[in-house]
């Protein structure tokens, strides 16, 4: 499998290197396609360490695949590896330099590492290459928020056009706005998503979690519960429903310490 068959990591490389551990042997049946394939699930479940792991066995088999390089880079970036991504997107760019989503991902990179002219540049650079894909509008969106400029919204917009308002992109610019701290249109988003795929835990669990960040906690029980109705052992909701519980226990009882000294 030669050196695409794990990424080394330089921090913390022992647990890196046991998460970028295949999940399971490459046996006859299982190529790249399907290896692919279940990155691109566990990614659309926000299961990040897992993704990177498929991503990474794709590759192994076959390298010139570049939705899985630019898979593995966002899936670092969704651990909050940015300085990893940054090493392994100027990789996969020595290989395929000039492919448009490649160059989107390093510039959401560069936004996270905080060098934003860097990014608006690359960012410039993906989208002048031939028919940018939904993609590239995404990553420059994401740019224009760690920019703070209101160009966001445009190409956000032109990124659900472009993939026909499919409930992945809605996703993708939901955690964009969640990341970013906005969790009113995050929650939008999310919302939207659910709306064409209520059967994900996942997007019930963001729902209750932007909900939780807004105060709303009994809106973001019955997120988590809805969650767990889907999948009952889905670890993240079980834990913040307990954590959400907590919260709105805690508050009931300052309340009612504070009530007499409020007459």
């Amino acid at each position: 499998m030669g050196r695409f068959s794990k990424l080394e990591l330089e921090d913390k490389k022992a647990k890196k290197e046991e998460l970028l551990t295949p999940a399971e042997p490459i046996e006859e049946g299982y190529n790249q396609d399907y290896y692919f394939a279940q990155a691109e699930e566990y990614y659309r479940k926000g299961e990040y360490e897992k993704a990177l792991r498929y991503y990474s066995r794709a590759l192994g088999i076959d390298n010139t695949l570049v939705p899985a390089w630019v898979g593995q880079v966002k899936a670092l970036l969704g651990m909050g590896e940015y300085r990893e991504a940054h090493v392994w997107v100027n990789k996969a760019l020595e290989l395929f330099p000039g492919e448009s989503e490649l160059l989107a991902a390093k510039s959401v990179v560069y936004c996270r590492l905080g060098m934003l002219k860097q990014a608006i540049g690359i960012s410039d650079l993906s989208l002048e290459q031939k028919a940018p894909t939904a993609y590239c509008w995404l990553a420059r969106g994401q740019v224009f928020l760690c920019k703070r400029s209101r160009n966001a919204q445009f190409c956000f917009d032109k990124a659900i056009e472009l993939t026909q308002n499919d409930w992945f992109m809605n996703q993708q610019v939901a955690l964009a706005y969640f990341e970013a701290g906005q969790y009113n249109k995050a929650l939008t988003y999310f919302s939207n998503a659910a709306s064409k795929n209520s059967q994900s835990p996942y997007l019930w669990y963001m729902i209750g979690l932007c909900n939780q960040k807004l105060g709303f906690y009994t809106r973001a029980i019955q997120c988590y519960q809805q969650a767990l109705e889907l999948d009952p052992i889905y670890k993240p909701a079980v834990r913040a429903w307990a954590k959400v519980n907590r919260t709105k226990w805690f508050a009931r009882l300052f309340f009612w310490i504070i009530s007499p000294f409020r007459k």
